[in-house]
């Protein structure tokens, strides 16, 4: 009975030192080795030196299965002897965030970039919109300084936004929104310049059934007419606008002005307040671009006030005078010149808001007299319907023009059966006293045409 009870014992501790003897715990050597020759359970590798093999285990202690810190506990994860490292290199590690995911918490932001928003007119209203949230920005946060330069009439308001794209809008009685869209960088300024277009222009000016009358839209048209004729050249934009809203509030309905003029102090080519003059190189075919633009700036301006600008266009035709620097010296070139002006003023709006007015104070049978006054006439009409043809002819329903004397007599004496004369003018400067017979003159004459005193 004593033997078997060894016996017994002896075979129990054999199938102990079995059981904890896990060969699966034992890292394979490299390079594996074939399966049909499988590696000794008891002579593993190192495993940072897989062409050394490790030292046996001894078989007589075996490891504890129940401690914490055994390599061999096939439950443990981690590498032996830095159980709290995980391995960087496992796609599967929860503890290794994914930059491509987009469930991935972002960092908040507080990076800024400036906005330098120039605009005009002064009087619009601004709004920003954040197009990622679609959200309006508060201003009063954004807002850090703004300025307003009296001559130009354009505001410039500096705002701090946060890194984005903006959608800018910009808004005004009178003129068409504008909207555009602004990325802002991380401390970087963009600048913006912004010109809203007009939208209110007076109707167009024609003659009555009879041919004895104005009309403005189809309504009777006193013309009440104020003389600035160096508005375009002796005026800021504050100037401007102080004079059309008092000439608004008087009652005229028509302001009439020089396109171009050497009588004022800003320099001998007829240059503006701003040192532009009308023409590059005093050559009236090349016009400067500049100039022009406030040209159109205050002939909208009066057109939402409900002005009309009666625009005196023959300066370049006193040939004879010598104090003018941009003289014309043939048809060819007043038609041209002509032409020019009208493609440069041919929108509608502009078109509904300008009366052009021929001639200049001058005797239009001087220096090369009726033709250089056909020929311009003819190069307008044809600038404002953007054709360049001087074939003699034209489509003179686009422009409403008359001419412009130097005081001897009516515009009727010359010009009167002329297809591109709407009305005749009467340049009342001097001679006062004929003034009545001239118009008893006039309204006697075939083909029927008003007369207006200029």
């Amino acid at each position: 009975m004593r033997y078997l009870f060894v016996l017994f014992t002896a075979l129990l501790l054999g199938f102990s030192f079995v059981a904890c003897d896990d060969p699966s715990t034992t890292p394979e050597p490299n390079p594996p080795t074939d399966p049909a020759e499988p590696t000794e359970p008891n002579e593993p590798s190192e495993p940072n030196e897989p062409n050394e093999p490790s030292e046996p285990t001894e078989p007589d202690e075996p490891s504890d299965p129940s401690d914490p810190t055994n390599p061999d506990d096939p439950s443990d994860p981690t590498e032996p002897g830095d159980p709290d490292d995980p391995d960087p290199t496992d796609p599967t590690d929860p503890t290794d965030p994914d930059p491509t995911d987009p469930t991935e918490p972002t960092e908040p932001t507080d990076s800024t970039g400036q906005l330098v928003l120039a605009f005009s007119p002064s009087s619009a209203t601004v709004t920003i919109v954040d197009v990622a949230t679609t959200q309006a920005v508060s201003l009063a946060d954004a807002f850090e300084s703004s300025s307003l330069d009296p001559d130009t009439d354009v505001r410039t308001d500096t705002y701090n936004l946060n890194v984005g794209l903006y959608e800018i809008q910009l808004s005004a009685q009178g003129y068409s929104d504008y909207r555009v869209q602004e990325s802002i960088e991380e401390d970087e300024s963009a600048t913006l310049n912004a010109t809203l277009n007009y939208t209110v222009a007076n109707a167009p000016l024609s003659l009555s059934a009879d041919g004895r009358g104005l009309l403005s839209g189809g309504a009777p048209f006193l013309w009440m007419g104020d003389t600035a004729w160096a508005l375009f050249s002796a005026t800021t934009n504050n100037d401007a606008l102080l004079y059309l809203d008092d000439a608004k509030a008087k009652g005229f309905n028509v302001v009439q002005v020089f396109l171009d003029t050497i009588w004022t102090d800003n320099g001998d080519n007829a240059e503006n307040k701003f040192g532009e003059a009308p023409f590059i190189d005093n050559d009236p075919t090349q016009l400067n671009p500049k100039y022009f633009d406030y040209v159109e700036w205050v002939v909208n301006e009066a057109g939402r006030r409900g002005l009309y600008v009666a625009i005196m266009y023959g300066g370049p035709g006193r040939g004879s005078d010598g104090r003018i620097p941009y003289r014309l010296e043939s048809v060819e070139e007043a038609y041209a010149y002509a032409n020019a002006v009208g493609q440069r003023l041919s929108s509608q709006t502009l078109r509904n808001n300008i009366i052009w007015i021929n001639g200049q104070d001058w005797a239009p049978h001087r220096d090369l007299a009726f033709p250089l006054w056909r020929k311009m006439a003819e190069g307008l009409a044809d600038g404002v319907n953007s054709v360049v043809t001087d074939d003699g002819s034209a489509d003179y329903s686009s422009t409403f023009q008359s001419f412009h004397t130097d005081g001897c007599c009516s515009s009727s004496d010359h010009f009167n059966d002329s297809a591109w004369l709407d009305f005749n003018a009467i340049n009342t400067w001097k001679r006062y006293f004929n003034i009545v017979k001239i118009l008893r003159d006039d309204y006697s004459l075939t083909p029927v045409k008003p007369t207006v005193c200029v």
